[in-house]
Formats: structure tokens, sequence, C-alpha cells
């Protein structure tokens, strides 16, 4: 399926004839017709080209100078890697490259409203009102307007809430129920808890992408780019990934420290140890390792010279007497007539 990108210079245009020799159909479907997104309460086409992907693969170089280093920086990027960024820029939904509406028109965002600040007013200031004498009231004033002088009971009664009234209402907490993860997430943990001491390496498209801590850890052994991935959780889940027709050099890599797991789909998965190597070649076996694939192995008791056999002055009928039925069979079929069994 050609591709309807428009190529403005030489980078651009490798980056082009390495999209349309290795995308996949559903890949090229999104590089052709965009992905449709909801935004701003409206139904929008995500459409992306090779110019938004520059801008992207500029971000992707700066993140890997060191901030810390003063001096003037430069940075050389494998063609592997720029590779895998376009596969990834041009495969992520969350990436916003150029929103056009439902006619066809290019989108543009509302301008942000401008908040109009208010002079305050001036402070008044108010003066507080001068006291007021209160006359002076004489004994017979208060035994006049005297009120009743309530009881203790009933004083104990207006004071004392009832056990309804002083009981707090708890507000119950509900949880929100966690989110699974979009399928692609899950079939991916699905090969992870079956596997949970291996790297998983999860194919999707034409490359292979390995999620979470792995990810993380798998990065820095192997100098690989870290992005994330939106996999419908809280956050975005850490991810690298690597092209499958260069899969071999990675996979090689990754077996060399850790157990590795291969899934082609969620039926096609392959298994590999850390370091398999043939235990049979150039291998001592200890006492110990022995034991284990005979147990009636018994270590040998080293004897006095006096308490050992000594054969050499046997008779040979009484040799061949203590000797094993079917290894004087084999001894015979090797020397034939030369040798005279009574």
């Amino acid at each position: 399926m050609n591709l309807i990108l428009e190529a403005k210079t030489p980078e651009q245009g490798r980056i082009l004839e390495y999209l349309q020799n290795n995308a996949s159909n559903e890949l090229a479907e999104k590089i052709n017709h965009g992905v449709p997104i909801e935004q701003d309460g409206l139904k929008l086409l995500n459409l992306k080209t090779l110019d938004g992907f520059m801008e992207y693969a500029c971000k992707e170089a700066m993140k890997l100078i060191n901030p810390n280093t003063k001096t003037n920086q430069f940075v050389t990027v494998d063609g592997d890697i720029i590779c895998g960024w376009a596969v990834h820029y041009f495969e992520e939904d969350s990436i916003i490259g150029k929103l056009y509406t439902e006619d066809g028109t290019e989108y543009q965002p509302p301008k942000p409203k401008t908040v109009v600040k208010h002079t305050p007013a001036p402070a008044i200031k108010v003066e507080p009102p001068k006291p007021v004498v209160k006359p002076q009231i004489s004994m017979f004033d208060l035994m006049d307007t005297a009120e009743e002088v309530p009881t203790v009971s009933k004083l104990l009664e207006e004071e004392t809430p009832s056990i309804e009234d002083s009981t707090p209402s708890i507000p119950v907490k509900q949880d929100k129920p966690a989110s699974k993860g979009s399928p692609v997430y899950q079939s991916y943990m699905k090969v992870q808890n079956k596997y949970p001491d291996y790297v998983v390496a999860y194919r999707l498209g034409d490359f292979y992408e390995v999620f979470g801590k792995n990810a993380v850890k798998i990065a820095e052994e192997l100098d690989l780019t870290l992005t994330s991935r939106d996999c419908g959780l809280d956050s975005r889940v850490a991810m690298i990934g690597f092209p499958y027709h260069a899969s071999d050099v990675y996979f090689g890599k990754i077996a060399g420290k850790h157990n590795l797991v291969i899934a082609d789909s969620d039926t096609n998965i392959r298994v590999f140890n850390a370091c398999e190597e043939d235990e049979e070649i150039d291998e001592d076996l200890t006492y110990e390792d022995m034991r284990k694939f005979d147990g009636d192995i018994t270590e040998p008791v080293d004897l006095p010279d006096d308490e050992q056999d000594d054969t050499s002055d046997m008779p040979e009928d009484d040799f061949m007497q203590h000797m094993d039925t079917e290894a004087v069979a084999i001894i015979y079929d090797m020397l034939g007539d030369m040798l005279d069994i009574q």
C-alpha cells in the first residue's frame, strides 16, 4: 500500500522509504487515513506528517543529552533507532499531529479567554464607635428584672446532648474500580504473570516491545531509548521497542543476562533461559552431581594395600568368573578366537 506522505528533504525521503518497505497494513491505514479522536467536545481526525515526525525525533534526541554537562554536546543516533522512532510516532494514537474537522478543514483550537483584572477599590478607614456609658443599676432594679433561676436538672437536660445528636455521621468511601488496561496490555501481562522472572518481548505489528520495570532495565543495559505507551491505566507505562527484522541481535543480548520469553501472539510463545549451554561439553561432574543421575553410586573407599584384591596371580578361568556376564560377551565379540573362555 502506497503511503500518502510528502518528503520535503532527503532525510524525510529515507524515512518515507523505510516506512514504505516495512509498515504493516494497519500502520499504513493510520498514516493514510488518520485516527479519529475527540477533543474540546468535537470529533476530529488526527493526521501526522513527516514534518511532525522530524520535530518529534529532535525532542527524543534532546533527551539523550546529559543536562549536568556544561560544555557543548552533540548526539549521534543509530539509523535503526530513528526508524523505530518513526514507527512509534505514526503508530501511537496519543501523539497528536494535525487535527481536521469533519468537513476537512484544519481545526483551530479556541483561544484562551482573557481574564480582566479589576483594580481594587481604595480601602475605607472605618472608625470604631465610641463606647456608650451604661447607667448605674440599683439593687431594686435587679430584683424587679430577675429571671427564674434554672435548677440543676434543667441545666443538665439542656447541656447534655442526646446519643443520636452526638454520633457523627461517617461518610462511606467508595473505591473506584481499578482499570485493567487496554486489551494489548492485558495480553502482555497475561504472559508476564505466567513467567514472572522472565523478560517478555511481545510482538506488536512490526516491532517487539517490552513494558514496565523490565523495559527500564533493558533500556539501561542495551542503551535503548526508553519511551512510554498509553495502556488505559492511570499513568503511562514505560516501554522500549526494536524492529522485528533486527530482533535476533537484541534477543541474543537480552538472553545473555536474563531469562527471555518471545511472544509472537497469545499462543505462539518461546521460552529461553539465560546463558543456555550444553552441560555435556567441558564439564567435570562432582560426586554430588553424579548422585543426581544414579542414586546407587557410592563413594569409593580407600583400602590398605594388604586388603585390596590382587588378581595378578589369579588363574584365567577364576578371573573370568569374577567378571560381569555382559562384559565378558562384549570382550568376546571384540577379540573373537583370540580369547578362550571356559
